[in-house]
């Protein structure tokens, strides 16, 4: 291979280069479309709890850590900060990453996607308000 297709290889590399998590996306705004349509349309029957069953049973593993403080520091800091569920592990692997505010609930929402050996990297298919809401079935206290 030459200088010219090494080149344009590298310089085409960041338009080709697909960051797992675009699938994830789509099904979970799926998801909180038909839970918000079930809320909506007061339907309390089977789908309501499929839905919820469905969304809980997603994250592979749900984690939450703490800013660095003091160890003298008093007990409010011993709260977690910030959470992340895992959705998928591997080459790709998947998982949403975000911010708690002092109540233990998500402020913020990104969903992260990374192949074998690459680093974590924001998703092009991002929609923080479904993210969120998705985020929010999940208690991280």
């Amino acid at each position: 291979m030459g200088t010219l297709e090494s080149n344009v290889i590298k310089a085409l590399e960041p338009i080709v280069k697909e960051i797992p998590g675009s699938g994830d996306m789509e099904y979970i705004k799926e998801l909180i479309e038909k839970w918000n349509k079930a809320i909506e349309s007061q339907d309390e029957g089977l789908v309501i709890d499929e839905v919820e069953e469905e969304i809980r049973n997603m994250p592979l593993c749900v984690e939450v850590r703490s800013d660095w403080h003091d160890v003298n520091s008093h007990d409010e800091y011993r709260y977690p900060t910030h959470y992340k569920l895992l959705l998928g592990t591997g080459g790709p692997a998947v998982q949403i990453v975000g911010e708690l505010d002092e109540h233990g609930e998500p402020e913020t929402a990104e969903l992260q996607g990374q192949d074998w050996f690459t680093p974590w990297e924001r998703t092009k298919e991002q929609d923080e308000d479904i993210l969120l809401q998705f985020a929010r079935f999940f208690y991280f206290r």
